[in-house]
Order: C-alpha cells, then sequence, then structure tokens
C-alpha cells in the first residue's frame, strides 16, 4: 500500500493532491525506520526529481529550499511550521521555479537546481564567508535554518515550551528597558506568546561586526539589547543533544575573541548536566581568546520562570541573574 501512494503522488498532476498523497504516506509510514519520510522531505523529494526533472527540482532539501527562499526573499504563501510535510515540498517546488524565472532565470528544474549549486551561487544562499586568519585565510559556514529536530508544536497543537521559554526571556528584557532582537525565522513563533509593543522587537541589529559576525549574532534565540550594545544573549535549547546554542555561542567567540557579552544557555533541568558538561569540551575551552566557559553560563526554564514572576522588574537591573546562573567552572 505505501509504494502504490508512492507511485500515485509521483504520477499526480494536481499540487494540492499531490501534496496530501505526501501527508498520507508519511502517516502510513511513521514509526518505520527506512528513511522514506524523514524531515527534510530528501527521499521524497528525490523520487519526485528522479522521476520528473524537468517540473520538479533536484534540489531535494527543504533546508536547502527554504534557505534558497529566505535568501531570495521569496514569499511563502503559508506557514512553514504549521504546514503539512506535503505542502512544504510541493509549494517550495513551486515557489522557486516562479520565483528564480520571474526574476529573468529560464530553465527546467533540473537546470535551474545546477545553476543553485554552482559553487559561487551556494556559497550565497548556504551562508559561506571566508575569514582571515593570522596564518591564512579559511572558508567557514553560517548555518541560518532551524534545526531538523526542531518540533514548534505539542500534540495538542500548543504552542512547545522552548518557545514559551523564548518569548518569557523576551518579556523580561522589554520590562527591565531592553529592546529585543529574535532571529527574523523565529517571530511568527515567539509573537505567539510574546505580544510585542512598539518599538520594542528591532528589525536591525544596530552593530558594526563584520557579515559574517552579524550572520551568526542573528541566529541567536534572544538578545537584549541597550542602544547599540548587546548586553546579554540567549539560546534556549530544545533539540536533545544541547549542542545547537553551545556551537553557536562557540562560533560567536571564534569570530570575535575579544567579545565581552554575556552569554546564556537555558535549558530545561534535566539537561543541566549534559549542558555544564559539554560546555567544557576541549573544543569549546581551547578557543582563541577566552574558553567559552567563562563567558557562558546554564539557566534552567525553572530559573527563568522564577525571575519572570519577581515583583517590580522595571526597577531591577539584569544583574539579578547572576543571582540564578549557574557556571561549568
Amino acid at each position: 500500500m505505501t509504494w502504490i501512494t508512492v507511485s500515485t503522488a509521483l504520477t499526480e498532476a494536481e499540487r494540492d493532491r499531490k501534496a496530501q498523497l505526501i501527508d498520507e504516506l508519511y502517516t502510513m509510514n511513521a514509526g518505520q525506520r527506512n528513511n522514506l519520510t524523514g524531515p527534510s522531505g530528501n527521499t521524497v523529494g528525490a523520487f519526485l526529481a528522479a522521476y520528473d526533472p524537468i517540473n520538479n527540482l533536484s534540489m531535494i532539501s527543504l533546508n536547502d529550499r527554504r534557505a534558497i527562499i529566505e535568501f531570495l526573499g521569496l514569499p511563502v504563501p503559508f506557514d512553514w511550521d504549521t504546514a503539512s510535510i506535503g505542502t512544504r515540498i510541493t509549494a517550495t517546488n513551486a515557489i522557486i521555479l516562479e520565483g528564480v524565472r520571474a526574476q529573468g532565470l529560464q530553465g527546467s528544474a533540473r537546470t535551474l537546481t545546477r545553476f543553485f549549486y554552482s559553487p559561487a551561487i551556494q556559497a550565497l544562499w548556504k551562508g559561506q564567508h571566508t575569514v582571515k586568519r593570522t596564518d591564512k585565510k579559511v572558508s567557514v559556514t553560517v548555518p541560518t535554518v532551524p534545526d531538523d529536530e526542531t518540533e514548534i508544536l505539542d500534540d495538542a497543537g500548543s504552542v512547545r515550551e522552548s518557545m514559551q521559554i523564548q518569548g518569557l526571556i523576551a518579556k523580561i528584557g522589554t520590562l527591565m528597558g531592553f529592546t529585543i532582537w529574535l532571529p527574523r525565522a523565529d517571530r511568527g513563533r515567539v509573537l505567539k506568546v510574546w505580544h510585542a509593543q512598539s518599538g520594542e522587537l528591532v528589525d536591525e541589529l544596530p552593530l558594526g561586526y563584520d557579515s559574517t559576525t552579524m550572520k551568526t549574532i542573528e541566529q541567536i534565540d534572544v538578545i537584549w539589547l541597550r542602544n547599540r550594545s548587546i548586553v546579554r544573549a540567549f539560546e534556549v535549547e530544545h533539540t536533545t543533544s544541547v549542542y545547537s546554542g553551545l556551537l553557536r555561542m562557540a562560533d560567536l567567540v571564534a569570530l570575535q575573541p575579544n567579545i565581552n557579552i554575556k552569554l546564556h544557555i537555558v535549558a530545561p533541568a534535566e539537561k543541566r548536566e549534559k549542558v555544564l558538561q559539554e560546555i567544557q569540551r576541549p573544543v569549546f575551552s581551547l578557543l582563541e581568546g577566552r574558553a567559552l566557559a567563562e563567558m557562558c553560563t546554564y539557566l534552567s526554564y525553572d530559573n527563568v520562570i522564577e525571575i519572570g514572576e519577581l515583583k517590580h522588574l522595571a526597577h531591577l537591573s539584569d544583574k539579578v541573574i547572576e543571582e540564578y546562573e549557574e557556571s561549568a567552572e
């Protein structure tokens, strides 16, 4: 039955029906460890491209498609985080093909895919940069799409706890008089739990770092700003590995060894030991300038909630966080 659905999805010409069939395939294959229905849609995308490379992009990863859409500024007529996998696969195919053809690029889906994966063009939308070191130049990539492990909604359709904590951190910051930066990809979700007032959420970071550093900073979950300075930066960990936030903080320190920002990894209490252990890994401890553990601390979700319940937050300094944070050293 599964392969009948695959075959039907491949031959279906109507986009909404094709999306529905892909969704049915994901439902039928749920729990099977056969890599047919992964979160990035790679296998289904590969089948579609192989069946019809003229009309289906060989760019099979939804992560890559999303990065290209955001790079080109193409409008997305659906909510990415609540749309079904079938909708994302079929709609992004059309969005990219129609968008680039409207801008003057012509050719089959296969030809356009080869264009986007050519080295010079891929470096642009993948966020690849060249960084000068004392001995040589190195190429680095700044990830700009969410992790596959991210799940925004729980089984009941409510915003997950990690997003609620992200919104609460933003709210605490505004009560203390700071303006807030959120990654553009997160704003729609966070604003469901934090209702920002005019002027509280900045549209552009008022900083003067190089483009690679700016790309890294722009991905940090919550930043508290005072005028043109970062006061505190927070990564809210939601993945099992707890690496994503640590890696982003380490990227920032590696790019700017002399940077002096208070950094915080925010995670559930059951992940406390893992965060404090991982932050002392050699790769983080041997960074040029300072070890990550010297400038990055741990806050539990419970700590953040407790801070949010403090009275007279408007009259408190951000230094109150020092009463709740834990250092790895």
